[in-house]
């Protein structure tokens, strides 16, 4: 249940709302990049008719830190948390999953945002830049889909079981040092540019470049980073392309 006298949910709609809650509340910080205003501790809850946590227009520093996410949704949506056009917010060790088909997190039209340490279902990311995922746990689930973002790194990661990774026409994307379980449709890198593909295992499946990420079109998603020193299933990643 949640903590006594601590929120169920957390809304922020802008930069003014974060520092009167944050004021009210006596979160910690100042909502600087070194000293961010701290969520920690709390079990909040998402429900079916708002996410747990739901961060919106917002340029100041904000960390979640130790939270649990429970799931008292009947439809499945919305997300559990949402994260909408913010600037350098962090999420550290919040566990966000209970179903297989649960929506986790929704990150849309953000810059600077890191999820690291958590625990989630399926993952939406979309129109971002400088988005970091590392030593995340994703999955059993649906999966990561992720649309039209830049300057994005998954790392030190695991995605167990889950039914796709799929990655559309984005720029400077890094796979580094992840675990790839299981993954039905392996992982798709569609209309992609500066892939850097390095260090991965996967087990059970494999890596599935379709055309436009070798430059067979026209367009800025032509350059692929030659895959190297990844494994399927123990044995090394070979990369073969120009196969009538």
């Amino acid at each position: 249940a949640p903590l006594e006298g601590g929120p169920q949910k957390v809304k922020v709609e802008n930069d003014t709302d974060l520092q009167t809650q944050a004021l009210s509340n006596l979160w910690p910080g100042t909502g600087t990049a070194s000293d961010p205003y701290l969520v920690q501790g709390f079990t909040l809850q998402g429900d079916d008719s708002s996410p747990a946590i739901w961060v919106c227009n917002t340029t100041l520093a904000l960390r979640f830190l130790d939270i649990q996410v429970q799931d008292t949704r009947e439809e499945g949506s919305p997300p559990l948390m949402v994260i909408k056009n913010v600037t350098g917010l962090e999420l550290d060790r919040v566990h966000a999953y209970q179903e297989f088909e649960n929506d986790s997190l929704d990150i849309e039209a953000s810059r600077d945002v890191r999820v690291v340490n958590c625990t989630l279902g399926n993952t939406y990311i979309s129109q971002c830049e400088g988005i970091t995922i590392h030593n995340c746990t994703i999955g059993p689930c649906d999966g990561l889909y992720t649309v039209q973002n830049s300057d994005m790194t998954i790392s030190d990661s695991t995605f167990d079981s889950t039914c796709v990774f799929d990655m559309y026409e984005s720029d400077g994307i890094v796979l580094l040092n992840n675990t790839m379980l299981n993954i039905m449709c392996g992982v798709r890198l569609i209309h992609m540019g500066n892939v850097t593909c390095w260090s991965n295992a996967f087990l059970n499946c494999s890596l599935c470049n379709y055309p436009l990420s070798y430059g067979d079109d026209q367009g800025s998603f032509r350059y692929l980073v030659a895959p190297s020193n990844n494994t399927v299933n123990g044995a090394p990643l070979v990369l073969l392309r120009d196969i009538d």
